[in-house]
Formats: structure tokens, sequence, C-alpha cells
């Protein structure tokens, strides 16, 4: 089973958001340490979310509007469109929150599905699925060393090309560094 490793496509726009300008959306009660590492602590935020305006970074003619990107660790940018060709694969593994770009509606994907991962020697991991939770899962991070990187299958991988979805790089993981074990992987309800 092959497992692909999504990245930024610096050829595209990114947003200019960062987890401090949305401190404010947040309970009281949440730490600032927790606003920042959210993804890691595979933290649902739908519940407090209200829909924020935000724009992309720069000024740069040369970068093009993505389809779809990363906001940051474990987080996807969607245009409108894109989150209609997805919404249905990625609904169970995290949720959409909104935000307005220029006046049109986006969405963020926070991915609440995570898989298990050891980190075998510098900077390379083997990641552990349980083969029956993997094929239900075409999206997923993984945290080694307090990064949050998201993960797909050929079923997300596929949904992307079939739609022609620009914004992101799309790397095949060696293929010998997956296991599936008995160690699930694991979704907010």
């Amino acid at each position: 089973m092959n497992v692909f490793l999504l990245q930024p496509d610096f050829d595209y726009k990114e947003i200019d958001l960062s987890p401090l300008d949305i401190e404010d959306i947040f309970p009281e009660n949440i730490t600032l340490e927790s606003i920042l590492d959210f993804s890691k602590h595979n933290m649902a935020l739908k519940e407090f979310w209200s829909a924020i305006k935000v724009d992309f970074a720069g000024k740069s003619e040369v970068q093009h509007v993505p389809d779809i990107g990363i906001w940051m660790d474990g987080v996807l940018l969607l245009s409108t469109a894109t989150k209609i060709f997805v919404a249905n694969v990625l609904q169970p593994f995290g949720e959409f929150l909104p935000i307005t770009i220029h006046a049109e509606e986006w969405f963020l994907f926070n991915c609440t599905t995570m898989a298990s991962a050891e980190v075998i020697v510098d900077g390379i991991i083997a990641i552990n699925l349980k083969d029956n939770s993997l094929n239900n899962a075409p999206i997923f991070k993984v945290i080694v060393n307090g990064k949050a990187n998201l993960y797909c299958i050929e079923k997300f991988k596929r949904l992307l090309s079939d739609y022609n979805l620009k914004g992101l790089q799309v790397k095949i993981y060696k293929q010998d560094l997956v296991t599936c074990t008995k160690q699930p992987i694991t979704a907010l309800s």
C-alpha cells in the first residue's frame, strides 16, 4: 500500500494567518501553548470556531491561487469548489472551518485523524497503520518531533488528480517504512 506525504507547492500562494491571529476565538481556559500547537494536540475547533477574514501572504503575481494547500501542520486550505469535490471523502476524518478570502468563502480542514509513528534515524520515520482503518482514512497526520505532517493514501491522491486540484506536492513515502500493526488510527468523535 502506498502512502504519500502532502507538502505545500511554493508556486502557489499561502494564507497570511497564524495561530495567534485566531487566539480570540478559543475559550479562555485554553492556554496559549495549546492554541499554538492545536494540531499536535489533535484539538477540535469547530465547536467554538467563527469565520474569520484572511488574505493571501505577499503580493507575488508569480504565485498562483491554490485549489488546495497547507495552512499549517495538519491543516489543509480548500477553496469552496475543492471542498465540494472532497467533502464526502474527508468529512469523517476532520472538520471544515470556514474562512473568508477576498469576500469568497474558503475552508480550513483540521485533520483530526492520527497514525502512530516511530523515529528510526534523523528525520526518517516508520508509520504504523492498522490495515482496516487505513482503508477508511484517506488522509491522516503523523506527529514526529513536535510537527504534524499530513499523509494520504491513493484514494485521496486520485481525487486531487481527477479534479486537477493544484497547490500541493504529493510525494510517495518509502513503502518499506509503512507497516500495518495493531495500533489503530484514531480520530476525534
